[in-house]
């Protein structure tokens, strides 16, 4: 019962939205929509998750504690997020607008998604931490795609921005990270849902089925690659090996016999969550709110702190205190603590209520500073539109972020106004733009 009732507080939001064809940016809708899919659509289709130290099963205790935990959250994020309007309205914040002119704006996303792959396998020594500070691959994509569906670009930069998508993925493809893969194709997709309102079912099933068929095969290409990382260190063979591990799993037979439950597993955050609520404290004690200095810390940029501590600190703990892996694991497989698992860990159920009122004002906070009012996307459709891209892709870019519930708060949280305050630096004085 109380899964139906999370999938429905989840799921009617975002349906909603799509039937009344609204004109604000789904921002809230798609944080509560990723809730429902990680922690009550599980329960209906998840049979067990192995971890190292015991086999979880959607008929535990533990479990069902696990999905009040969550109800609880969705509520008060959704209670905060619609708050905060207006209190950030009696609160005077800084607030800016650009208009950039849309040439320049194509060729900075051709720079940002390129610069992406090249620092994915280049390191640049004592510069990475200067690069990373304004290198965004899904500010970039987001540039491209609203430049595309909007129309202002030519044949040309459109089979450019064709090349790019293409790169991004095999990119993704060769790093056997299945968020590399899709991250591209969410944000252009979305892009295209948000300018030209047209949300086609066929997209969202082939995306799905995608993931399912690309989730075991990425499982395999991790084992063999990244074991023999110094045989398999061009991209070109990393994508072939991943070609024929795909060819050879989908093709022999009963290869795909527990793709289901491959698939829930590393999607699922019910079973994981649960087993930490669990072992917390009675295994593992509290760590009363140590992982989460790691979002203010992230505020700072690596090139001004190298040794700071690294945002993934939260997963790391969890996966080593809770039996998931070992210390020497961690070093080449990463298990998400789960933004609703770092908030029971840190102070139990009585950190559940602050810290998503913390989180549901501050997911807000990026749509008050760059001035996104309830019809800004009925703005961008409008004729000279293109003129509050810059701003949008900037939204689009952080909504991406935000909705990655399954890592740590200061991984989705941690670097926002950073990237926010970098790029509008850059679009202010090298993409042309200028207050508006």
């Amino acid at each position: 019962m109380v899964a139906w009732v999370l999938f429905v507080i989840g799921t009617l939001p975002a349906v909603r939205y799509i039937t009344n064809r609204s004109t604000h940016l789904p921002l809230l809708e798609l944080i509560l929509f990723a809730y429902a899919n990680a922690f009550s659509l599980p329960l209906f289709f998840q049979d067990s998750q192995k971890i190292m130290v015991k086999t979880l099963y959607p008929d535990s205790e533990p479990v069902a504690q696990c999905l009040l935990l969550a109800l609880m959250a969705v509520v008060t994020f959704w209670a905060a997020f619609k708050a905060a309007p207006v209190i950030f309205t009696s609160i005077r914040f800084p607030r800016v607008s650009l208009n950039c002119e849309p040439r320049r704006m194509f060729f900075y996303g051709v720079f940002l998604s390129v610069l992406s792959v090249v620092i994915s396998s280049v390191h640049f020594g004592s510069l990475q931490g200067l690069i990373n500070l304004f290198a965004s691959k899904s500010f970039g994509v987001a540039i491209l795609a609203l430049l595309y569906y909007k129309g202002l670009l030519s044949d040309g930069q459109k089979i450019i921005a064709y090349v790019v998508m293409a790169v991004l993925v095999l990119s993704g493809m060769a790093s056997g990270m299945a968020e590399a893969i899709f991250l591209p194709l969410l944000i252009w997709y979305l892009c295209r849902w948000l300018i030209t309102r047209k949300f086609e079912f066929t997209a969202v099933i082939v995306g799905i089925a995608l993931f399912v068929l690309i989730q075991p095969v990425k499982l395999e290409y991790r084992n063999l690659v990244w074991t023999n990382s110094s045989q398999y260190n061009s991209t070109i063979d990393r994508i072939q090996v991943f070609a024929e591990l795909f060819s050879d799993y989908w093709l022999r037979e009963g290869g795909h016999a527990e793709v289901v439950e491959s698939t829930y597993s590393r999607s699922s955050l019910l079973l994981q969550t649960a087993h930490l609520i669990d072992w917390t404290p009675s295994v593992v004690p509290y760590r009363n709110g140590e992982t989460l200095s790691f979002m203010f810390v992230s505020l700072i940029p690596r090139v001004l702190w190298p040794d700071k501590p690294v945002a993934q600190q939260a997963n790391i703990y969890y996966a080593v205190d809770y039996g998931i892996t070992t210390m020497e694991g961690t070093l080449t497989t990463m298990f998400g603590v789960g933004i609703l698992g770092e908030a029971f860990m840190n102070f139990g159920w009585a950190g559940i209520i602050p810290i998503y009122i913390f989180l549901g004002l501050l997911t807000y906070l990026p749509l008050h500073l760059l001035s996104m009012s309830s019809t800004v996307l009925q703005d961008v459709r409008s004729r000279g539109g293109e003129l509050k891209i810059a701003p949008l892709a900037l939204i689009i870019a952080i909504t991406i972020q935000f909705m990655f519930i399954g890592s740590s708060i200061g991984d989705s949280y941690g670097g926002f106004i950073q990237l926010i305050v970098v790029q509008l630096i850059i679009l202010r004085f090298a993409v042309g733009g200028r207050s508006g």
